[in-house]
């Protein structure tokens, strides 16, 4: 199979075009679609590269933030899967405390992803838990991102 020069493949698809019937190119006789085609230099219809591109960027577009935002969730839902997975990130992974002040220096120890250290903003019992559990409410000095931290107390002896 012999190919032509760039030039008369050019002609031989414009004179194609231009032997196809009008209702043909019914769907090519927007006013923009013939703006595109006359910039493009096809004498008026439209070619292959120089309408329809925007749909498909405009879905590419769409598909890449669609994408993007589920990379965003699944980066969420991993975080917060191993900040519940830490000592005392969940009531399951609950930190056994022997006194009351073992309580304080877990607290003073933790330290937010951003680096800041966290403040105590209130602590109180877990309701409904199987076993002995305060949950401390923390919050992040620096960043003020809230955190909970729970403490297992069944290990205290009144």
């Amino acid at each position: 199979m012999r190919l032509r020069p760039a030039r008369s493949r050019d002609a031989a698809f414009r004179s194609a075009v231009a032997s196809l019937p009008s209702s043909a190119l019914s769907c090519y006789n927007d006013a923009d679609d013939r703006r595109d085609a006359e910039i493009a230099g096809s004498g008026g219809i439209r070619t292959a590269t120089a309408g329809g591109g925007s749909r498909v960027i405009s879905g590419l577009m769409a598909l890449a933030v669609l994408a993007a935002i589920i990379v965003a969730a699944v980066r969420l839902l991993q975080r917060r899967a191993v900040e519940r997975a830490r000592p005392g990130g969940s009531p399951a992974t609950a930190i056994p405390v022997q006194d009351y002040g073992d309580m304080d220096i877990a607290v003073r120890l933790q330290t937010c992803p951003c680096g800041g250290h966290f403040a105590l903003r209130g602590e109180g019992p877990l309701p409904g838990a199987d076993r002995p559990t305060r949950v401390a409410h923390l919050e992040c000095q620096k960043c003020e991102r809230e955190v909970r931290l729970y403490f297992d107390l069944s290990y205290i002896r009144h």
